[in-house]
């Protein structure tokens, strides 16, 4: 079984094993608090998401942006599977949490395939082993991938292109963007960290995969890794790679690796200890190194036409993908 099948059947598992507590029909709406939304991207994409507004929200004040990215089981159109199986991230909409750290959550949710794309299927990163002649990869490895070698897919660059949009609808904190994500999630949030340098104040990637030669585009970003040592989907040595990479440029970089941990780690990450607090403690400098990053190939690049906030490397693309 490929890394890839195992992340998608791990989906499936964690969707049966959340239904039960799902299940009866007069409970309230787990998702009801969060706005049922969609965007029409440049590329004729429609893009489904979730938006959770604070109650507090008052348009004179800003507030930061969570953006959650979901595992390879989820995808969809149902704008409802990555929050009723991937439940650990509605801890960031939380009484808890929200009391302490009122914000955005956004949950965008990546189709099943595009129009034009790989006939293999979209997923947020589609870093595939093979070409679809056959033949092997040659930016891919079993734990890490070049982006260089991968043109951003169109359903990550459509969420590029719906940051901006936000930005000018609700009064969100553009200096206190997150990026988060489980297992095709934690791709996600390495791919948007690295090709969009200086975009977020954060990242933390839960049980993914990035391109260690990018690390010094990563250095200046406060980055917190989770990862299973027990994970069979998504190799441990992938997300140790990056931390020891950015660690050698000097890089802001938290690992946490849980002994007994599998690929299952989402609530344990979020309940880290101190995590919550971290990360809603992160807010870009005045000023900001950004390296320049390794040029990225894009194919089918749209016009970015009345675009707020140009998101750097997001626009356009068709794709290969992984595992």
């Amino acid at each position: 079984m490929t890394a890839l099948s195992s992340r998608f059947l791990g989906g499936a598992v964690l969707m049966l094993a959340h239904a039960c507590l799902l299940a009866p029909a007069n409970a309230q709406d787990p998702l009801s608090p969060l706005r049922a939304r969609s965007f029409a991207d440049v590329s004729g994409l429609n893009l489904p998401y979730r938006l959770f507004v604070p109650e507090s929200y008052d348009p004179s004040q800003k507030y930061p942006l969570v953006l959650f990215l979901h595992g390879g089981g989820d995808r969809g159109t149902d704008n409802r599977s990555p929050l009723l199986n991937e439940t650990f991230a509605l801890d960031f909409v939380s009484a808890r949490v929200q009391a302490v750290h009122p914000s955005f959550l956004l949950v965008p949710q990546a189709p099943q395939l595009v129009s034009g794309g790989d006939p293999r299927g979209e997923y947020w990163v589609n870093n595939y082993q093979d070409n679809l002649n056959g033949t092997p990869h040659a930016g891919w490895t079993p734990d890490t991938y070049k982006i260089a070698d991968y043109p951003v897919s169109t359903s990550l660059s459509a969420v590029g292109n719906l940051i901006p949009s936000l930005l000018s609808e609700f009064a969100i904190d553009s200096n206190r963007l997150y990026a988060t994500g489980w297992s095709m999630g934690g791709d996600a949030t390495w791919d948007l960290l690295m090709r969009n340098p200086g975009l977020f104040a954060a990242g933390a990637p839960i049980a993914g995969v990035g391109d260690p030669t990018q690390a010094t585009v990563l250095a200046h970003t406060p980055i917190w890794v989770f990862q299973g040592a027990q994970d069979q989907a998504a190799s441990p040595s992938g997300s140790q790679k990056m931390v020891s990479a950015i660690r050698a440029q000097g890089g802001n970089i938290h690992y946490t690796e849980f002994a007994d941990g599998t690929h299952y780690i989402g609530e344990r990450a979020y309940r880290e200890p101190g995590f919550m607090d971290w990360l809603f403690s992160q807010s870009l400098p005045a000023t900001i190194p950004v390296p320049t990053p390794v040029p990225i190939p894009v194919q089918h690049m749209p016009e970015p036409g009345a675009i707020g906030l140009v998101v750097l490397g997001l626009l356009g693309s068709r794709l290969v993908r992984r595992r």
